[in-house]
Parts: C-alpha cells; sequence; structure tokens
C-alpha cells in the first residue's frame, strides 16, 4: 500500500472495523510520519531550500496525514505510538509555519498553488491534532490565480482542507459561495464533446493545461453538495459523468489531498442534469462565447483576458475555437511557457503586458459581443447566433491598433489542410466541419501559412497519460505598417455550400450571403455610418439577419440601426428586434 492505492483499505476498513487492517494501516502510518519527520530534520539530500517544491512533496506529506488520520480513528495503535505520532504531527506543524519554510510575504512563495498546497499542510495537521494549542491558528492561515490545471490543485487541495476543518470544529467554509462559484468556472470553461478523446468533455488546453485534461473533482462536489444545494449537485454530477466519471481531478501529477479517501466522495445515486450555460464574462480570466449548449453541435470561442495569468502562456487575448460540435483552432498545450508565436492572437509592439482588460460585454440571444484592450491593441469579436445549431453560427474578430505598427495575426487550426485565397482561405476540418476565412481589412491582405508541432504533456487519444506531439497549421496575415485585421470565421458542415463574403464600408462591415438568407454584420473600433438601400447602421457593432421573409436586428453598443422597415437605435447594447420584412 501507498499513496497512490489507499482509497480502497481504507474505505474497507472504515466500512468494516477490521482489526488487522487496521493494525496494518496503525503500523504503516508510524514508519511513514517518522520517514517525513527526518525528511525536514535530517535534510539528507534536499538540493535547494528547506521548504523546496510543495507541488512534489504534497504526494507523501498529505498522503501520510490522512494515513495517520485514519489510523488514529482506527484505534489499533498503542499509547505510546498514539502519543509519538501526534507529537511529531505537531512538530510538522512547526515545521511548516516557519517563514523560513515558506514566506509569501517576503517574496518566498512561488506560484499560489504551491502556497495553496503549504497552507493545506498546516490546516491538514491543524486538524489532525485539533486539540493542540496551536491548531486554530494554523487552521486560519490554511488560503489562488492560474490557468485551469493548477487552479484545479488549489481548488482540490482547498476542498479537502475546508472538510477537514469543518470535521475537526474550525471555520464551515465547505459551502461557501465562492466555492461553488469556481467549480462551475471549471465547467462552464470545459469544452464542448470532443472526438479526440472518447467524446468527453475536458478543461481547455489553455495556459499550462495539460491537453485533454477531464476531471472527476466535479464528481466530488456533487457529493458534497448533494444535501444543501441538490439542483447544483445535478448539475455538477452531469459534468462529472461528461469528462468521463474520472478518478482523479487532473493529470501530470498525483493531487493527494483526498488521497485514501477520494473514493468516498464520489455518489453514483446522484441524478445527473444537463446546465443551461450560455455565454459569460469571467472579468479576471477571460470570455466564453457559446450557443447550442448542451448538444452535440455547441459552438464555442474562449478568449484568455484579465488579470488571473499566474501559470499562463504568453497569451492574454487569444482564442480557441469550437464550430458545430467540432474543433477549429486549439492551443498545442502544456509545454512551457508558450510564446504569443504559438497563440491565436495579435502580436504587435502596441500591446503591453498580459492583462488584456474587457471593456464591454453584450450578450444576447442571437448576438453576442465583446471588446478587449491590451496597451495599444483593442480587440473585439462579434457573433452570430441562430437557434439551430447547423444554420449560421459565426463570428467576426477586429483586432485594431491605436496606431499603424507592424503586426502579426495568427490562428492556429486544427485542420487537415489550409487552402489560401485572395482574402482567406479554406480549412479543411478533421472531422465534418469546414472554416471559411475572409479577411474585410486590409483590402489586400498578406495570408501565408505554417505548420507547427510541439511536443506537450497530456491525454492521449486512448486517455493515457505520456509525452505526445500535436501539429497544427497556423493562418498568418502580417503588416508592416497597418491598423490592423478584421476577419470572418465561418464553421459549416463540408455538405454545406461555402459563403458568399463582400467587404463594405472599409472593412468595417461585410455582407454575408448564405441559402439561410443574407447577413451583415458591422464591426469598428470607431464609430461609422452606412448605407446601402433600406439597410442603414450608426455606430460601432451590431448585426442583421434575413431568415426567410423575417429580419432580426441587433446592437452590441450604443447605436442605431435598419433594415427592411424596421429599426432598433439605444444609447447601449441592446438585444434583438424581430419582424417580417416590409
Amino acid at each position: 500500500m501507498n499513496e497512490y492505492n489507499m482509497d480502497g483499505p481504507i474505505a474497507y476498513y472504515l466500512a468494516t472495523g477490521d482489526p488487522a487492517l487496521g493494525r496494518r494501516l496503525a503500523t504503516m502510518a508510524v514508519g511513514w510520519m517518522q520517514g517525513v519527520v527526518n525528511y525536514y530534520l535530517k535534510q539528507e539530500g534536499h538540493t535547494s531550500s528547506f521548504g523546496k517544491a510543495p507541488h512534489g512533496t504534497k504526494n507523501f506529506f498529505d498522503s501520510m496525514l490522512n494515513l495517520t488520520d485514519a489510523a488514529l480513528f482506527a484505534d489499533a495503535m498503542t499509547d505510546e505510538e498514539r502519543e509519538r505520532i501526534r507529537a511529531q504531527a505537531a512538530f510538522l506543524g512547526y515545521v511548516v509555519q516557519r517563514p523560513d519554510y515558506w514566506s509569501p510575504a517576503r517574496g518566498f512563495g512561488a506560484n499560489p498553488n504551491m502556497t495553496t498546497f503549504v497552507a493545506g499542510f498546516q490546516t491538514t495537521i491543524g486538524c489532525l491534532i485539533s486539540s493542540h494549542p496551536l491548531a486554530r491558528t494554523w487552521v486560519s492561515e490554511g488560503l489562488w490565480l492560474e490557468a485551469p490545471h493548477y487552479a484545479m490543485a488549489s481548488y482540490d487541495q482547498i476542498s479537502a482542507c475546508f472538510l477537514m476543518a469543518r470535521n475537526a470544529g474550525f471555520a464551515d467554509h465547505v459551502f461557501d459561495p465562492r466555492m461553488k462559484k469556481i467549480a462551475e468556472w471549471f465547467a462552464k470553461i470545459s469544452t464542448p464533446p470532443d472526438a479526440r478523446l472518447k467524446g468527453w468533455r475536458h478543461l481547455p488546453p489553455i495556459g499550462n493545461t495539460y491537453k485533454f485534461e477531464p476531471s472527476s473533482e466535479f464528481g466530488h462536489v456533487a457529493s458534497i453538495w448533494k444535501e444543501r444545494d441538490p439542483a447544483f449537485a445535478a448539475e455538477m454530477q452531469w459534468m462529472f459523468l461528461q469528462q468521463g466519471a474520472q478518478k482523479m481531478p487532473s493529470v501530470g501529477g498525483f493531487p493527494a489531498a483526498f488521497a485514501g479517501y477520494r473514493g468516498l466522495f464520489i455518489d453514483t445515486n446522484i441524478a445527473a442534469k444537463a446546465p443551461a450555460y450560455g455565454s459569460e464574462l469571467f472579468p479576471e480570466n477571460g470570455v466564453v462565447l457559446r450557443n447550442a449548449y448542451p448538444s452535440e453541435r455547441e459552438t464555442m470561442l474562449h478568449m484568455i483576458a484579465g488579470s488571473h495569468y499566474q501559470h499562463y502562456d504568453y497569451d492574454s487575448g487569444s482564442i480557441t475555437l469550437w464550430g458545430k460540435g467540432r474543433i477549429v483552432a486549439d492551443e498545442f498545450g502544456y509545454y512551457d511557457r508558450a510564446p504569443v508565436a504559438d497563440q491565436s492572437m495579435l502580436e504587435t509592439p502596441l500591446s503591453s503586458g498580459l492583462d488584456m482588460r474587457i471593456k464591454e460585454f453584450a450578450p444576447s440571444q442571437q448576438f453576442d459581443y465583446v471588446r478587449g484592450v491590451l496597451g495599444g491593441w483593442t480587440r473585439q469579436i462579434a457573433f452570430i447566433k441562430d437557434s439551430d445549431p447547423l444554420a449560421p453560427n459565426y463570428f467576426v474578430i477586429c483586432d485594431t491598433l491605436s496606431k499603424p505598427a507592424p503586426a502579426t495575426w495568427r490562428l492556429w487550426l486544427t485542420c487537415t489542410q489550409v487552402t489560401l485565397s485572395a482574402q482567406g482561405a479554406l480549412v479543411a476540418g478533421q472531422e465534418d466541419v469546414d472554416t471559411d476565412v475572409f479577411f474585410t481589412r486590409p483590402a489586400q491582405v498578406k495570408l501565408l501559412t505554417e505548420e507547427k508541432t510541439r511536443k506537450t504533456y497530456g491525454l492521449n487519444t486512448n486517455a493515457v497519460y505520456c509525452q505526445t506531439q500535436w501539429t497544427q497549421t497556423g493562418l498568418i496575415a502580417t503588416q508592416a505598417h497597418g491598423l490592423g485585421f478584421t476577419a470572418v470565421l465561418y464553421p459549416r458542415l463540408k455538405s454545406e455550400p461555402p459563403p458568399k463574403f463582400t467587404a463594405l464600408a472599409d472593412g468595417q462591415a461585410v455582407r454575408v450571403q448564405t441559402p439561410a438568407g443574407t447577413d451583415y454584420v458591422f464591426l469598428s473600433a470607431e464609430p461609422f455610418s452606412f448605407k446601402e438601400g433600406d439597410i442603414a447602421f450608426t455606430g460601432t457593432v451590431g448585426a442583421i439577419q434575413t431568415r426567410g421573409n423575417g429580419v432580426i436586428l441587433s446592437l452590441g453598443a450604443a447605436g442605431s440601426i435598419a433594415a427592411h422597415g424596421h429599426c432598433l437605435a439605444a444609447d447601449k447594447a441592446a438585444g434583438a428586434t424581430q419582424g417580417k420584412i416590409k
């Protein structure tokens, strides 16, 4: 028995009280505790600091404490062993509380997840020996800001510690609304069902998150919340099943916080219910634009933004994209801190830092709009939606510079081939969806493609953790001295004819003609006016959708828009106005 396979023996003992197994747990706990004490007391073989790498030491530290808890409960220790192991736990409590072990206040704290692990050590020890005079101090010291993989590592640690603290008679934060909100964030940013990974949903491989990383955490959350909030628990259970009913909350390491007890926090009897997630802004983490959720034909765009960028790449403002349930543009996965050149975003000397700020977000049933700013780069995204997931559901992305400057626009595509045209490209998807890309500006865009392969870690297509390599094709547009780019990204079934695109108003607008109807999309960083017959627009962002004998008008910001005898004017974003063509 070791830290990786404790769940079965501990669960069996708690269910049966088997005295022989209880004694075995006690003997192992005594020896393991002594080993951890020796590790810190003798410091033999340390290659760096006293408190080095808590994300590594947690494997044996947390697991040992959890086993000790079970052994003390087993009542299979001698009085001498019990006294000794509690004293040793107190010694470790003093160790992990020392400022020369870990001190974020003095700049010795590394990444947020590592500080969380240290807080977890303190909390777990305080709960294990709750009668110790300093136990409450250790627990109160026990609370993160990172990419999904490391955020999940922290959340799992915090969740376990909150359960311990409640059970030990300390503060009860298990049902803090923030715990619910964070769990929902993990669920809301998860991908559509991915054919590359057994049809499972998974965390998006953004920042330092592994390629194909499903999680068991949703099942643990469902088990914890099933009585407090059954509706929320049902949604978490659904996501747990959608992600393949995993046994661990993450890949690429051993999450030890629940070691020995993780299986006890999965309840297969909880009824699952799909949530009704839509487009949503997470102010310090990014934004999700989506339609047709949940289904096999979801369209979804995720953009990274905000100040929570620890353990991310150089990727603020970058996107990943799914069209009609199929991956279109993905990240390469976690292999290092990847450069801007590996991201689907604009690279320019005018963008500075890693904190794109979302300035406007206006979702509605037919039309979503978001605007973010990073230095002298503004990224606007309009999402044209339809109630039918197979109808036109597409994006227009406008990247604007504050003054003429060099710029490189990239979109990293998961595809079989990219065929360039004068103003765009046809992206041949790996499944049954292709994507048409059309640039409305500049009028003579310079395009090229680049194939890039990255070796990374994560699950392979058989859901086995290993090193893999992923190849994507970059669609790249360049300017030596320009003001930016505007592009339409139009996913469609391979069986559909391509749309006809027409750039209007110097590229600030585009007409999109398909068998479903004719759309006009207006998108610019600065207000402008346009008129063509009975089509009129003034403002920065809006859309006209004609379907059969009906018309839908939308504004993403202040302005006015008119078509076919109908008009919409507002001093802020306005949801769709619908009517029959007059």
